[in-house]
């Protein structure tokens, strides 16, 4: 009886060692979709990210552009408007001598 009984201590603690296993397991199983699942919205949140960043540089370039554009106009009108100046100036000086 006392080898039966030594049997019967070591199944039970090989069901013990079993049964804790399988919960080691379970958490295993569970901690891999976690982190497989968290790759997967790291990955997107970059995504996401790298999306926003090339949707604002070509937003900043485009205002760039439009801003060039707006400089050019302005230069062109204030060159514009020194020459009418000038030639206001000159009117008037050529007036003071007559």
């Amino acid at each position: 009886m006392s080898d039966l009984t030594r049997v019967n201590d070591i199944v039970s603690e090989v069901a013990k060692n079993v049964a804790s296993l399988e919960r080691q397991a379970k958490k295993a199983d569970r901690y891999n979709q976690l982190s497989s699942r968290l790759k997967e919205i790291e990955l997107e949140l970059a995504e996401r990210e790298y999306s926003w960043f090339l949707d604002k540089t070509e937003e900043i370039i485009l205002n760039k552009v439009e801003n060039n554009k707006r400089r050019k106009q302005y230069e062109d009108e204030m060159s514009s408007l020194l020459e009418k100046l000038d030639g206001i100036k000159n009117k008037i000086a050529i007036m003071k001598m007559n």
